[in-house]
């Protein structure tokens, strides 16, 4: 038997195929505790059915969002290695951090004027924020090894040893070695930038897609006075999580970015009396390129898409008028 027949499994199809039971598998355990819970089995078997489908996609997603993580975070190359007490120090501020936002949830008691009707709603809302935190947490992890890749790439620029200055600059000039290895290893935090802000988007995008469930099986079904519970609530509630990946995001991308230009400064050196001349700015010019530093943040689609992602599905679900 061939390693490709024994590895059946990982085929897009089987991929496929499984994802499709196994969210079958979890909106029925959903239904199930819904059920169990239910203040009112008639609303609880028929509009909430819409938001046990959104969390269930949410779980499964969420699920494999982790597992993603866990393997990215397991095939890291040796400079994005650490030590024990690193990930303990990070895991227990990470904690921390969660822990901070379920006691704010907790003092708010949002749930007190939704009156959801399942008993315990508030405890099942904290372990769907708690389960979503989970499965951000390796790509947290990430974020804050890329911001230290950045300080350890940056501190190492001074090994490139500049060209002398001169008005026909050509790549035979520059310190090849030393250039070659720091543009990988830039171009690799860049990666990995995109991977994280990628994967936490979806993990917000599916807390609002939850939200905007909850709503629309409120609101739709008259349990709820829609003055309670406005669209500008889901809205505000994906404006938040678009401003949280914003905070733990952009900065890194503006380090980055920070880091690309010097790389190329540092490689290219100053030109021939402080005026680029045609050669100059051309090598600059393919050389940002190739780091992809020739566009503004937002242009990067991935970038974009990541960090907007949260607030355009709010607005959908808020302001169609069909959902809300």
């Amino acid at each position: 038997m061939t390693a490709a027949a024994r590895r059946w499994w990982r085929t897009p199809a089987a991929t496929t195929v499984g994802s499709v039971v196994v969210c079958l598998l979890v909106f029925g355990a959903m239904t199930a505790v819904t059920r169990a819970l239910a203040a009112d089995r008639a609303f609880v078997a028929g509009p909430l059915r819409g938001w046990v489908a959104a969390v269930s996609l949410s779980l499964v997603v969420w699920a494999a969002v982790f597992g993603r993580g866990v393997r990215a975070l397991r095939r890291l190359d040796a400079p994005w290695r650490r030590e024990r007490r690193w990930w303990a120090g990070h895991a227990a501020a990470y904690s921390i951090l969660v822990g901070v936002v379920l006691g704010v949830l907790a003092l708010n008691n949002a749930n007190a004027t939704l009156r959801v009707p399942l008993h315990g709603a508030a405890n099942l809302s904290r372990v769907l924020i708690l389960c979503g935190a989970i499965a951000a947490a390796p790509w947290v992890a990430m974020v804050w090894l890329a911001h230290e890749r950045v300080h350890e790439i940056r501190g190492g620029l001074e090994t490139i040893t500049s060209p002398e200055p001169t008005d026909a600059l050509e790549p035979a000039m520059l310190d090849g070695p030393a250039i070659a290895e720091t543009t990988r290893s830039t171009l690799d935090v860049w990666s990995t930038i995109e991977r994280c802000a990628l994967a936490l988007a979806v993990v917000v995008s599916m807390a609002v897609l939850d939200s905007a469930a909850l709503r629309i099986a409120l609101v739709g079904s008259g349990r709820l006075d829609p003055r309670l519970f406005p669209p500008l609530v889901v809205l505000l509630y994906g404006a938040f999580f678009a401003a949280v990946l914003l905070i733990a995001v952009l900065p890194l991308v503006l380090a980055w970015r920070a880091l690309a230009f010097a790389l190329v400064d540092r490689a290219l050196g100053e030109p021939l009396c402080g005026v680029p001349g045609e050669a100059w700015l051309a090598l600059r010019g393919r050389f940002e390129s190739h780091l992809r530093i020739d566009a503004t943040i937002l242009r990067r689609p991935i970038t974009a898409l990541s960090l907007l992602s949260p607030l355009a599905l709010a607005l959908v679900t808020a302001f169609v008028p069909r959902l809300s």
